[in-house]
Formats: structure tokens, C-alpha cells, sequence
């Protein structure tokens, strides 16, 4: 999904319940990309074909304040490539049993909300470039690496997210917490 458009509102919403792809990649130049798929999913890349010009992973970049919102309603969902908005944006993701980064796959972006819903661990261990990240998880770990300052908080539900309560939460004895910020402060809010 592209949109090239610098002067338009230009939202990409497929959000249908039915939808079920092995691969997502999308960008807009000035809107927001709301997405939900049936079954496991990878933000990926998807090569130059016709008219389409090609895209890798997910972007809303080029304007402050979209929003990338991405439902997984059963399986995982897997980042191989970035998840991207301005500074001031925010990133939902929510999958049933995990959300992982794989190779140098980030999310660079204001606020981060993460949910896994069942048994599944959220594993987002690369350069993440985040100002504030709320997650919780029904019944697995959560392990999450920031290259800059984060502060930790209640994300708020918005579309197809349902919202953190207590900023970093396993809902589950047994299972950890464990986040690194390799360059400033960590602030529990």
C-alpha cells in the first residue's frame, strides 16, 4: 500500500476483520495507516511491481502526529522491517500470541503501545528510537531496548488498540520485564 501524495490527506485504512496477508508494507506522505489481518503477519518489504513503486515495512513519517495502528487477531505479528512515524506519532501494535523484531528491524516514534493478548512474549530488542512505551502482555515476557531516553506510562486505547493500564505489565506470574535504554534516563510514570 503507497500513497505518494504530499498534498492530500491521504489515510490508508484496511481494517477488516477478513483480511489475511503473509506481508505488510505501507506509507503514506500525509495520513494515517490503520491495519488488521487473521492470521500471524510480518511488516516486511514488497518490491517495485507495475505502477506500484515498492515499499519496506511501515511509514507515516513525512508529517507529525499520524498514527500506525496494526491488529494481528490470531498469531503473531513480526517486524523485519521499520515502523516509522514522526516524533510526535504513535505506534498500536496488537497480536494474539507475540510481537518481535527481527535482523535491524525498529520502531522509531513518539508513543508505543503494544498488546499481546494470549500466550505470547514481546521481544523488541533492536535500536528503538521511542519517546514513551506502555505494553503488557495476558501470559508471556516482555523485553524491549531503547537508544534514547523513554519514559514509561499508560498508553491510552485508540482504534484497534485496547490500551496498557500500569505502563509495562505481564499479566501472568512468572514472567519478566526487562528494558534497557542505552543512552539517557528511564522515567516510570
Amino acid at each position: 500500500l503507497r500513497d505518494s501524495s504530499n498534498t492530500v490527506k491521504a489515510t490508508i485504512t484496511v481494517n477488516s476483520a477478513t483480511n489475511d496477508v503473509g506481508t505488510l508494507s505501507a506509507q503514506t506522505a500525509n495520513g494515517n495507516i490503520q491495519y488488521q489481518d487473521a492470521s500471524a503477519l510480518t511488516i516486511g518489504a514488497v518490491a517495485v511491481a507495475g505502477n506500484y513503486a515498492g515499499t519496506s515495512g511501515l511509514n507515516t513519517s513525512a508529517t507529525t502526529g499520524k498514527t500506525i495502528d496494526v491488529l494481528v487477531s490470531t498469531g503473531a505479528l513480526t517486524l523485519n522491517n521499520d515502523v516509522t512515524t514522526n516524533t510526535t506519532g504513535t505506534v498500536y501494535l496488537t497480536a494474539v500470541t507475540g510481537i518481535s523484531e527481527t535482523g535491524a528491524a525498529k520502531v522509531t516514534t513518539g508513543t508505543l503501545g503494544m498488546n499481546v493478548t494470549g500466550a505470547g512474549d514481546i521481544v523488541a530488542n533492536n535500536a528503538n528510537l521511542v519517546n514513551t512505551l506502555g505494553a503488557k502482555t495476558a501470559n508471556g515476557s516482555i523485553q524491549f531496548r531503547n537508544v534514547q531516553a523513554l519514559g514509561v506510562t499508560t498508553v491510552g486505547a485508540s482504534g484497534d488498540f485496547a490500551g496498557t493500564t500500569n505502563g509495562l505489565m505481564s499479566t501472568t506470574a512468572g514472567n519478566t520485564i526487562d528494558v534497557l535504554v542505552s543512552a539517557g534516563a528511564l522515567t516510570l510514570n
